[in-house]
């Protein structure tokens, strides 16, 4: 196919000499990067990929929040608990 392409270059413009390397570094550095980067597919995937972020970070903040052991409240003044005796 980089040889078609090529070939029809050379018809187009005789006067300019392209190697295959050259036209295959440009369609995949280029062309098809710039497909893949821009467009309304590309935009859609980037917002897809955000939403899952912030979904595993609000997830992650819940777990952290969960795990974590809340403390006792402290009135001023009241006596500490005692603990029944065991029985053995």
């Amino acid at each position: 196919m980089l040889n078609h392409l090529r070939l029809g270059l050379r018809r187009i413009f005789p006067s300019v000499r392209v190697e295959t390397g050259t036209l295959e570094y440009s369609l995949r550095n280029e062309v098809l990067k710039r497909e893949l980067i821009e467009g309304e597919e590309a935009e859609a995937a980037a917002g897809l990929v955000k939403k899952a972020l912030r979904a595993a970070a609000r997830e992650k903040r819940r777990a952290a929040n969960a795990s974590t052991p809340k403390p006792a409240a402290v009135v001023p003044g009241a006596q500490p608990a005692i603990a029944p005796p065991l029985k053995l």
